[in-house]
């Protein structure tokens, strides 16, 4: 997904418009986090972000440059 632009910008739209101000967020199978990331940087909204494999190392780096700091 995070190659195909159309699609992402599509999601992170979505995302935007939905999650507010306060929102709890679960992303459940988050894989690369990139829509929770989406979700914490649509306001001041709490996001667990969870992921079973080893791509949540990837995530966190994600998360730390992107300064998400409600992840």
């Amino acid at each position: 997904m995070l190659y195909d632009r159309i699609r992402t910008k599509a999601y992170e739209k979505a995302v935007t418009n939905i999650v507010k101000n306060g929102d709890v967020v679960l992303d459940v199978g988050s894989g690369t986090g990139i829509m929770a990331m989406f979700a914490a940087k649509a306001g001041e909204s709490k996001v667990y972000a969870v992921e079973r494999t080893g791509i949540t190392e990837m995530a966190k780096k994600s998360y730390k440059q992107m300064d998400c700091k409600t992840l």
